[in-house]
């Protein structure tokens, strides 16, 4: 395995948000469910890159390097699966698996929030999700999360979560953080990495 890097996000056309998902659910459970299973998560995806955060000044622009204008395309499940961050600058730290779990449980809560939630409250998968769930039994909610699960697992990145927000900024300098590029000072967002990530290969 190579290790993260950042670089320009040069390459066009990763990915098709079309791609077909596995869905676990019965078809007893809907006709329509697998179909809003698929759609949830290419939305999922595009939600996590749209989120993303901007620097201290919202005139310095934002983190990602990718434009607006390609986010629709770029923001696929391939983007998660690639070691190369759309970043111009992280701050990366592999997750043990009940860190993982938690930045899953945080992304699809098997309950509404109580509370106010930075970037979730916005990204329209998380409410396609509260909507769906809503609309299923116990035993098939579960059944769904474990295949929501299953893609999640397959991503080699994704946010480190808060308990209030999607996405963290401020700059790490404790044990087990690392800053991209190498050697730079800690700023950008903050990014979990699969404990399974050395599975991946580059």
């Amino acid at each position: 395995m190579r290790g993260p890097d950042v670089d320009h996000f040069a390459r066009h056309g990763g990915g098709s948000r079309d791609a077909q998902v596995l869905i676990g659910v019965a078809q007893d459970d809907g006709e329509d469910t697998p179909t809003r299973v698929k759609l949830l998560l290419e939305q999922f995806f595009y939600d996590m890159l749209e989120e993303s955060p901007n620097k201290k000044a919202a005139t310095d622009g934002p983190w990602t390097n990718i434009p607006k204008w390609l986010c629709t395309q770029e923001a696929t499940e391939h983007l998660y699966q690639s070691f190369g961050l759309p970043f111009v600058a992280a701050q990366c730290r592999f997750c043990t698996p009940p860190q993982w779990d938690l930045h899953f449980s945080r992304m699809f809560p098997l309950t509404a929030p109580t509370t106010h939630t930075q970037n979730f409250g916005k990204a329209t998968y998380y409410h396609q999700w509260l909507d769906l769930i809503a609309s299923l039994g116990g035993q098939s909610t579960n059944r769904l999360q474990a295949t929501i699960r299953a893609k999640f697992d397959s991503l080699i990145w994704i946010p480190w979560t808060g308990s209030d927000r999607m996405w963290c900024t401020r700059p790490m300098q404790s044990r087990g953080w690392f800053a991209l590029p190498t050697g730079g000072r800690p700023a950008g967002p903050q990014i979990a990495i699969n404990p399974n990530a050395h599975r991946f290969g580059t």
